[in-house]
């Protein structure tokens, strides 16, 4: 069941009363767009996934005509220089690449338009035009048509442009789906959410207008921008007319707990006719009062309009904007691809954006340089300081351009950014001589400002793009909600059957590997072998420079000995947890080099199992001990022992050794999944 949204004869207006007033807001630095009109659906319409028969439906569904790829009719103007200079890549990789597994395949449709979200249980994906369930290990559960996940609303049998997001605040996900009808000349969308963070089950289900009449002409809604905070959700998308007219975008709030709940909800819109593809971010804060997305400017080659949709849960909410200036940028048309082909880059729009903690992040296609025409990523963080309602303008924190140069391109890039202030990036490299590989890269937060890690290889095409040129249209990057640091992206590839996705998590190696906030610190100390010269457990904490001191102990064959032990709680069950990387800072015996090891007990064997020895400095030195692959052993209930040794022998001709003092500043541990 479904509620159409019929607009009043009154708002059959011109084009030019669409931005009704852009309002300099005094001292707070912003534009205010007037708010269109406020409608209420009907009640939800639900369904359970697991009626289904068979679970698993892999249904090619042929698109009734090709896909609608509109032109804006917008020209980007060049702006004034600013002489900012964007960021480039460092020269180590800090992307560690965990696992990839394949995604939907190739299902009739083109683009593909993949997006993913990810619970602390399942990954939700979403192409056109089919949505699938996986397991975290990325064994698929279920797989549908959106004609059959959305049967019964009544929509169109074109369904396309579909996005997801997960909502850990509310542990639940959120799918729309873009359905017009250009023969009836109706246009809606279709959104739906699960009823917890287990996507098998119960979804309530909406249809909701977003057609608009202007200058008595009709539009449909393109290119859907979908973001959410803790207490709404975002919907946007670009306007074109069903005949002809000047395009715009239109935006939409929505009440979050009145989709849960199943009731009517309450649908504000706006209209903007300044822009062109705003992209709302997925906020990982669960406190922003605050939705914030971004798009860029036509009117200038050189600003980002940065968006918040503010006063949300009141009667009046509001929709403002604002320009950042960014380093110049420009766009390439398209991309070669193996055997002749090119690859549509999407002519510079905003692709996808994120949010947390104040900073919104958002990446977009430009070119690797003024001067060179190899399609480029640009990436943008901006502190919005709490804009507009503290009164402070937002700012650009840092910018950057991953590129390569010499025929190769990079292009469709999804970001996010975690709770700890990393930034995740996944994008498509491609040239004459190379189909198309998915590439990941980063930044930790302590990384030099416009910096993003060397990107690493993920995945690459086993084919040649089968289906013309369109290529995306748009990734996207999900924070894991587990450690609310691993990033989960998609993205396209080529295979013999036309095209392919896959899904990729990775995280960010440290730099350096010491006093990272998701490192574990020891709860407990115990000296076996020795006896305590200065410290306490709280020195083994943190890397500060006051270090925890330890004489040696010489045992019956005269050898001298430092032997202590240290416990931790890790962040992952054994079940979970794949590597073990012990960092050690500061690990040295003054005017001596005795050799020092390290162990981690082995909660299977109940024994400690030798990892690795090195020679220690008479000087501060730290050491990185890692375990790859085998972590499962040595964690219990997230427990977690580990001991490091110190040995000095007797030498070869019979002499003692003398007592030393072993010191260390920290020994913290990262686990991985």
């Amino acid at each position: 069941m479904h509620h159409r949204i019929v607009l009043p004869v009154s708002r059959a207006i011109g084009i030019a009363s669409l931005l009704c007033v852009a309002m300099l807001a005094g001292a707070q630095n912003y534009k205010k767009i007037e708010r269109f009109d406020q409608k209420r659906t009907a009640p939800a319409s639900v369904v359970d996934t697991l009626t289904f028969r068979p679970q698993v439906l892999k249904q090619i569904k042929q698109p009734p005509f090709p896909p609608m790829n509109p032109d804006s009719r917008r020209v980007l103007k060049p702006g004034t220089p600013n002489n900012l200079v964007p960021g480039t890549a460092l020269s180590d990789s800090r992307a560690r690449g965990l696992k990839s597994f394949p995604g939907m395949d190739q299902l009739g449709w083109y683009p593909p338009d993949p997006q993913i979200a990810v619970s602390s249980t399942h990954v939700v994906q979403v192409v056109n035009s089919s949505i699938a369930f996986f397991n975290r290990s990325g064994a698929l559960e279920f797989q549908q048509t959106f004609d059959a996940f959305f049967a019964g609303l009544g929509a169109s049998n074109y369904l396309f442009d579909p996005k997801v997001f997960y909502d850990s605040s509310s542990k639940r996900f959120f799918v729309i789906v873009l359905d017009v009808d250009f023969g009836a000349v109706e246009s809606h969308y279709l959104i739906a959410c699960s009823d917890d963070e287990n996507p098998n089950g119960r979804w309530n289900r909406y249809r909701i207008d977003d057609l608009l009449e202007v200058d008595n002409n009709k539009f449909w809604l393109d290119y859907p921008g979908f973001g959410f905070n803790k207490d709404a959700i975002a919907v946007s998308g670009n306007m074109f007319a069903f005949d002809e007219g000047e395009t715009f975008v239109q935006a939409q709030l929505l009440n979050k707990n009145e989709l849960i709940n199943g009731g009517p909800v309450t649908v504000s819109r706006w209209v903007d006719n300044e822009t062109f593809t705003i992209q709302w971010a997925r906020s990982v804060d669960t406190t922003d009062p605050r939705i914030y997305g971004a798009s860029i400017d036509f009117t200038s080659s050189t600003q980002i309009r940065a968006y918040a949709f503010r006063g949300i849960g009141s009667d009046t909410p509001e929709l403002v904007y604002t320009f950042l200036n960014v380093p110049n940028y420009r766009f390439v048309g398209g991309a070669p691809s193996a055997g002749g082909r090119r690859q549509d880059t999407l002519s510079g729009r905003i692709v996808d954006a994120g949010y947390n903690n104040g900073s919104l992040v958002a990446a977009h296609t430009t070119t690797l340089s003024a001067t060179k025409n190899e399609a480029a990523v640009s990436w943008y963080e901006f502190r919005m300081a709490g804009w507009p309602d503290s009164g402070q303008r937002p700012s650009v924190r840092q910018s950057g351009v991953i590129g390569f140069g010499n025929g190769v391109h990079a292009y469709q890039p999804g970001i996010g950014i975690n709770k700890f202030g990393e930034i995740g990036m996944i994008f498509t490299r491609s040239s004459a001589s190379v189909s198309a590989d998915v590439l990941v890269t980063g930044r930790r937060a302590s990384d030099p400002l416009g910096t993003m890690a060397a990107p690493i290889q993920v995945a690459t095409s086993s084919g040649l793009q089968q289906n013309g040129s369109r290529w995306g249209d748009y990734y996207s990057v999900s924070i894991d909600p587990v450690d609310g640091k691993t990033f989960w992206g998609n993205a396209q590839v080529n295979n013999p059957r036309g095209w392919g996705t896959v899904i990729h998590r990775w995280n960010l190696a440290p730099a350096g590997g010491i006093n990272n906030a998701d490192f574990a610190r020891p709860d407990n100390v115990r000296i076996f072998e020795g006896t305590l010269a200065s410290g306490t457990l709280a020195s083994l904490r943190e890397g500060d420079g006051n270090t925890y001191q330890v004489d040696s102990f010489q045992r019956p064959d005269r050898s001298q000995y430092v032997r202590v032990e240290l416990s931790y709680d890790s962040p992952y069950s054994a079940a979970e947890a794949k590597d073990i990387n012990v960092y050690l800072r500061a690990f040295n015996v003054p005017g001596k080099n005795p050799t020092g090891t390290v162990f981690l007990w082995n909660y299977a064997t109940k024994k400690w199992d030798f990892i690795k020895s090195f020679t220690t400095t008479g000087t501060s030195a730290d050491y990185k001990i890692q375990l790859v692959g085998t972590a499962k052993n040595y964690i219990s209930s997230k427990r977690m022992k580990v001991q490091y040794r110190v040995h000095d022998p007797v030498r070869r001709n019979g002499a003692s050794p003398t007592p030393f003092r072993m010191r260390a500043d920290t020994v913290q541990v990262e686990v991985t999944r």
